[in-house]
């Protein structure tokens, strides 16, 4: 069997022979833009400006701002590192775990397509 894949599937785990690896496109694309989304600048050596730091707005967000100001760091960091990828849809939702007033989290789901490879699919961030 031939172990070459497009990369290792994050968080790391192996076989005792090797990593466990991505074989298909499309969810290699998906981990790297869920690296991107959670990368915070600086945290990724030799490109400082690499990530959204998108887990500081989910224990941020408050008002309309923050979201524009995603949305133009989601969008700008696509264009800068990930340009085959059409942003689709930002959505921002605040979800009640199990009918519990005090149980609150907040979520992002970004939907994204690749359209030179013809396949969409969405991302479900939460708190």
């Amino acid at each position: 069997m031939n172990n070459d894949g497009y990369s290792p599937i994050l968080p790391l785990s192996t076989n005792n022979t090797h990593y466990d690896m991505i074989f298909d496109i499309e969810t290699n694309i998906k981990q790297n833009f869920k690296n991107l989304l959670l990368t915070s600048p600086g945290e990724r050596m030799m490109i400082p400006d690499f990530g959204c730091a998108i887990r500081r707005y989910l224990f941020e967000f408050e008002e309309d701002a923050s979201f524009e100001d995603l949305t133009a760091i989601v969008e700008d960091q696509v264009e800068t590192y990930m340009p085959f990828i059409q942003i689709d849809d930002i959505a921002i939702d605040n979800v009640v775990l199990g009918g519990k007033e005090s149980s609150h989290t907040m979520a992002f789901t970004i939907t994204y397509s690749v359209p030179s490879l013809g396949f969409k699919d969405s991302l479900l961030i939460t708190s």
